[in-house]
C-alpha cells in the first residue's frame, strides 16, 4: 500500500491566519470574530530581549520591513543587493501576466492548462482560499489542484496511484478550438461538518466552547472526461478525487539555505526518538523510508535528486551533482531552479521554454481530441490554424501529433513553433518568484485543502484520530485554559 508523507511542519502551515478564535463556534466569517493586534509593527525593531534583526525570518537580506497589504509583492534587500531590481520587476509581470493564444495555436497559453496566469492561483501573492465550487475559469482566488487517482479500496482510500488519461495537474480549461481534459462544470464539490470525533473528542473544549470542523468531498463523474480512454475503463476502473490548495511563494527560497548536513541530523534525530525513546514497532510510520534507512542510520537512496537532463544548473552552480529533495508537497525537488514554480509556468499555462519544448499534456487527451468531430470541423473552417489540412483524416492526425506529450513543439514534420518563455524570461521570472516573506497574504485558511478556516480547527483536525502523529500534541492544547489556548494562536501568528 502506497503512503503519504506530509511533511510540512503545523506551525507553517498556520502561519498566514489572520483570525483570532471565539467563545462561540469558530466561524471566521462572523461579527465575533476579532483580528488580534498583529506583530507587524515590530519588524525592524529591538523589542524585549530581541533584537531588530530577529525579527526578520529570513535576516535582513531576506526579508521586507513592509506589512501592508501589498508586501508579498516586494523584492528583498537580497534583489537590490545583487543588482537584480530590473529583472525581478520583469519576472513580477510574468507572474501577473494572463497569458493567452491571440497570436498563434500556442502564443503563451497551451491548448489546455490549469489557469491563465499565476495570480489565478495566487491571489494577493498569497496562497488559495477555500472555495465552495471548483470554478477556474475567471480570477476569483481558487488556487484548487486536483489529485485524480485510482484508490486502492476501489472506492476512496487516500491512496493510490494517479490516473494515466488526465496530467498530476489536470488540467481543466483549454483554448478553441480544443476542449479542457476535465469539463469542470461538473466537477462537483459539497463540504460537510464533522458530527464526531473518531478520536472520541467531544467538539467542545473542557471549558464549553465549541468549535466545528468541516472538510470537502469532490467528486468527477465519468462523463466529464474528455479522453481515450477514459480513467473509469484503467486501472482498478475506480475513479477518486482530493484537492490540495496552492501554498504561499514568499519565503520558499529559505528552504535553500538549509545545510544537508541539518536535513541529516533532523532526520536521524526523529528517527533515533521514535526507534529509542517512543519504542514505536514501525518507524517508517514516522519517518519516510524512502528519505531515511533507520538501519543505516543515513539517507536512503530516494532522498537523492540525480543530475537529469533539462533541469539546469543546481543552486550550487554545478550540473548532475545529487542533492538532497527538499522542495514541493511530496519532496521531489531539490533546487529551486527546478523545484515549485520553476516547473509551474511551464505545466499550469502550458507555457514552452528552450528547456521545456514538449507540452504537459496525455496521450489520451490527444487521442481524445484527434476524434472529436467539432474540433476537426473548426480546424477545417481555419486555414490559418497551425493544425489545417486538406482532409479530416489529416486534420485528426496533426491535432494527435501535434497535442502528444512527447512531441517536440519546436521541431516537427507539421509545424514549428517559437518558445514562448526565453531562457533570459525565465531566469526573470525565478527572480521574482524567490526570497519573499511578510506578515499577510491572501486567503486566511490553513492545511492542504483550506478546510481549516482559523488555527484552532487546524491544531483540532491533527486531534480527529488517535492515529494522528500529532494526536499527542492537540490533545495537550484540547485541554488548556482558553487563555493559553489563545496564546498559542498568538504564537502561531507571530512567526
Amino acid at each position: 500500500m502506497k503512503r503519504i508523507y506530509l511533511m510540512g511542519s503545523l506551525a507553517m502551515a498556520l502561519s498566514l491566519s489572520l483570525f483570532s478564535c471565539t467563545d462561540k463556534n469558530s466561524d471566521p466569517s462572523g461579527d465575533d470574530f476579532k483580528p488580534m493586534e498583529s506583530d507587524g509593527k515590530y519588524v525592524g525593531e529591538a523589542v524585549g530581549n530581541f533584537s531588530k534583526e530577529e525579527w526578520y525570518p529570513g535576516g535582513e537580506l531576506g526579508t521586507t520591513d513592509n506589512v501592508a497589504s501589498g508586501c508579498y509583492e516586494d523584492e528583498s534587500p537580497a534583489v537590490t543587493a545583487q543588482g537584480l531590481i530590473d529583472d525581478f520587476n520583469a519576472g513580477e509581470k510574468f507572474f501577473e501576466r494572463q497569458f493567452t493564444s491571440a497570436n498563434s495555436g500556442f502564443k503563451g497559453l497551451g491548448p489546455a492548462s490549469v489557469r491563465r496566469s499565476c495570480l489565478d492561483c495566487h491571489p494577493n501573492y498569497g496562497h488559495g482560499r477555500r472555495m465552495d465550487s471548483y470554478t477556474t475559469s475567471y480570477g476569483n482566488g481558487n488556487g484548487y489542484l486536483l489529485a485524480v487517482y485510482h484508490p486502492v479500496d476501489g472506492a476512496n482510500s487516500n491512496d493510490g496511484g494517479y490516473v494515466a488519461e488526465v496530467t498530476g495537474m489536470p488540467q481543466t480549461q483549454a483554448t478553441e478550438p480544443f476542449k479542457a481534459p476535465i469539463n469542470e462544470s461538473q466537477v462537483k464539490m459539497q463540504w460537510h461538518h464533522v458530527t464526531a470525533m473518531e478520536s472520541g473528542l467531544p467538539m467542545k473544549f473542557p471549558d464549553g466552547e465549541a468549535y466545528d470542523l468541516i472538510y470537502p468531498e469532490v467528486t468527477i463523474p465519468r462523463s466529464a472526461f474528455r479522453t481515450n480512454p477514459n480513467p473509469y475503463d484503467t486501472g482498478n476502473k475506480a475513479v477518486a478525487v482530493r484537492v490540495e490548495s496552492t501554498i504561499g511563494v514568499m519565503g520558499t527560497g529559505l528552504l535553500d539555505a538549509i545545510t544537508e548536513e541539518d536535513l541529516k541530523a533532523q532526520y536521524a534525530s526523529t528517527a533515533n526518538y521514535y526507534k529509542n525513546v517512543a519504542k514505536v514497532a514501525d518507524v517508517s510510520e514516522y519517518v519516510n523510508p524512502n528519505f531515511w534507512d533507520v538501519s543505516a542510520d543515513n539517507f536512503a537512496s530516494g532522498a537523492w535528486y540525480p543530475g537529469t537532463e533539462n533541469t539546469g544548473v543546481y543552486a550550487d552552480g554545478g550540473n548532475g551533482k545529487p542533492m538532497v529533495k527538499r522542495f514541493t508537497y511530496a519532496l521531489t525537488r531539490a533546487t529551486l531552479q527546478d523545484g515549485p514554480g520553476a516547473n509551474a509556468i511551464w505545466n499550469i499555462t502550458n507555457v514552452t521554454r528552450p528547456d521545456r519544448p514538449k507540452l504537459y499534456t496525455t496521450n489520451a487527451w490527444a487521442a481524445a481530441m484527434a476524434e472529436d468531430k467539432e474540433v476537426i470541423e473548426k480546424i477545417k473552417n481555419d486555414p490559418t490554424s497551425p493544425f489545417w489540412a486538406s482532409t479530416d483524416d489529416e486534420i485528426s492526425k496533426r491535432v494527435n501529433g501535434l497535442l502528444k506529450p512527447g512531441t517536440n513543439q519546436f521541431s516537427n514534420e507539421w509545424h514549428n513553433f517559437e518558445p514562448e518563455m526565453s531562457a533570459d524570461h525565465f531566469y526573470e521570472f525565478m527572480v521574482w518568484h524567490r526570497g519573499l516573506a511578510a506578515t499577510n497574504g491572501s486567503g486566511v485558511e490553513c492545511l492542504h485543502d483550506c478546510r481549516a478556516r482559523n488555527e484552532v480547527e487546524a491544531i483540532m483536525w491533527h486531534a480527529y484520530s488517535m492515529n494522528s502523529h500529532a494526536y499527542n500534541s492537540a490533545l495537550k492544547f484540547y485541554n488548556l485554559s482558553k487563555a493559553d489556548r489563545d496564546a498559542v494562536v498568538m504564537f502561531l501568528r507571530s512567526i
